[in-house]
């Protein structure tokens, strides 16, 4: 592919995850900034995540680790970095390549990360008054006074779909095999 092609490429890529950084109909998700020893496990695993928004459909691949110092996240496409994330419990560093829209901000990438792989225990500690976190042996639901903000359903093993009702965009990540593990103690919502 010639390079005016992987330009365009990379611009409609941008374009799409500019749609999933719009302004939420209500409040936005509370930024957890949960800390990478708080996961309780080491992870490693590549990603192949679709983003659907304004419809349009983007593919990308992540490559995430994640140890008990570090959370570090890298998203490629067609071989080009987009964007490497690095998150210490203290320090959120990025790159992100020219033409990375604004208004997404990788700490939301980091947030719904962290809504996916930590224990909800550690998540429902960390947010604020008014939200609460709904759960399921193969679902979580994040919840702003009762209202859904964002759902996350495991829909099969290696798959996970992430909506954002509000902000009309859905995430479907498909893992090299890993599922989050669920708790199914409903009655800590």
């Amino acid at each position: 592919m010639n390079a005016f092609k992987h330009q365009w490429f990379a611009a409609a890529v941008l374009s799409v995850l500019a749609a999933c950084a719009m302004p939420p109909v209500v409040e936005r998700a509370p930024l957890l900034k949960l800390t990478p020893a708080s996961l309780g496990r080491e992870l490693s695993m590549s990603q192949q995540m679709q983003v659907q928004a304004a419809g349009q459909n983007v593919v990308m691949d992540v490559a995430l680790e994640a140890d008990a110092s570090a959370v570090r996240m890298a998203v490629l496409q067609f071989g080009r970095t987009l964007a490497r994330l690095e998150w210490d419990g203290q320090q959120l560093s990025r790159t992100l390549a020219p033409g990375w829209p604004d208004s997404l901000l990788a700490e939301r990438v980091l947030n719904d990360l962290q809504l996916v792989w930590w224990p909800a225990s550690v998540v429902r500690g960390a947010l604020p008054s008014g939200w609460s976190l709904a759960e399921s042996v193969d679902s979580r639901t994040l919840l702003h006074e009762g209202r859904v903000v964002i759902e996350i359903e495991l829909p099969r093993a290696g798959t996970i779909v992430i909506r954002h009702p509000l902000d009309g965009y859905t995430v479907q990540v498909r893992t090299d095999g890993q599922s989050p593990n669920f708790e199914s103690n409903e009655d800590q919502r």
